[in-house]
């Protein structure tokens, strides 16, 4: 099963590691951090910076799609990519 988790500027960190740690963890699941452009992503409280390892154009149909929340949601959200 292949899961991605989408950052995007402001994201809550704990919202995304908090659920790519557990499915990290489960068998037959292939977690990606995805964004726009593979690269650093900083979250909500602009301390902590993730890597998105993969662009949404590299993990076009994941099974699986956990959003994180945050500040930045909304302009995500408008995000046609």
């Amino acid at each position: 099963m292949r899961v991605a988790i989408p950052l995007y500027p402001r994201y809550t960190a704990l919202d995304a590691v908090g659920p790519y740690t557990v499915l990290a963890f489960a068998p037959g699941c292939t977690v990606t951090f995805v964004a726009a452009q593979a690269g650093p992503v900083t979250d909500d409280q602009g301390a902590l910076t993730l890597t998105a390892t993969a662009s949404y154009a590299d993990l076009p149909d994941p099974d699986v799609v956990v959003v994180p929340g945050g500040m930045g949601t909304f302009d995500a959200l408008s995000d046609e990519a």
